[in-house]
């Protein structure tokens, strides 16, 4: 199962954390970070600790969440890492498991996530609007 660590801002971990990560989920890294001027800042598509590490180094005292995937459907590729836009710029999230009733048949290369986010969220965000989230009923639904 894929690992996913929230990181409030202020808070460090060390490299060996990460490492210890990528190393038990070697399919890919992301990472979402929030900027000072509140601005969500996504970089996805490590598929080295130390390609991570770099990219990830300067962002140590911000918030984020940070995704290391084991590939359960799909290619290992960057459109596969986590995590994945909503709305870009604005929401993105990151999932750990499998998600049994999502149809992948359209493509088998892209996961299960992908699919997930391309033919559901992204579908409803287009529908309901900035604010579907908030709604009890979606997310009981999601």
């Amino acid at each position: 199962m894929c690992i996913i660590v929230y990181k409030p801002k202020g808070m460090t971990l060390k490299k060996d954390v990460y490492k210890n990560c990528f190393e038990n989920n070697p399919d890919g890294a992301g990472f979402i970070i929030r900027e000072k001027s509140g601005e969500l800042l996504l970089k996805k598509g490590f598929f080295t600790c130390e390609e991570f590490w770099d990219n990830f180094l300067q962002h140590q005292g911000k918030q984020a969440i940070v995704h290391f995937r084991i590939a359960t459907h799909g290619s290992t590729n960057l459109e596969n890492c986590h995590p994945f836009w909503i709305d870009e710029g604005k929401i993105a999230f990151a999932h750990n498991g499998v998600m049994n009733n999502v149809d992948c048949k359209a493509d088998h290369t892209m996961s299960d996530t992908w699919h997930f986010n391309m033919n559901i969220l992204r579908h409803l965000h287009g529908k309901l609007g900035e604010n579907f989230l908030d709604d009890s009923v979606i997310q009981e639904l999601i």
